[in-house]
């Protein structure tokens, strides 16, 4: 791994690549990212310091299952209007 050294500058005498940094980043970010989601999961409602609470998400989840169901009952509804229009015009014939 290349170090660039120039002991002339004040940063020098500790030489640090980007790479170190990058890493260091990465690995930091890691930690974070495992804490909040251990945090998240700990707590009853997923709330994490205020931020990422379930009632907004179990809101949109009962919106979108309502949704869903409207559109089965329309969907056997034109299902049953098919067959029976096709039994009259089978009777027809």
């Amino acid at each position: 791994m290349p170090i660039p050294l120039d002991w002339g500058r004040a940063w020098q005498p500790y030489p640090i690549t980007l790479l170190y940094g990058a890493i260091g980043g990465m690995c930091l970010g890691q930690a974070v990212a495992a804490v909040w989601a251990v945090a998240k999961w700990r707590s009853d409602d997923g709330c994490v310091l205020g931020f990422g609470g379930e009632e907004n998400e179990r809101e949109k989840r009962a919106r979108w299952i309502e949704e869903v169901r409207a559109d089965e009952e329309e969907m056997l509804a034109r299902v049953k209007r098919n067959d029976e229009y096709g039994k009259r015009r089978r009777k027809e014939e």
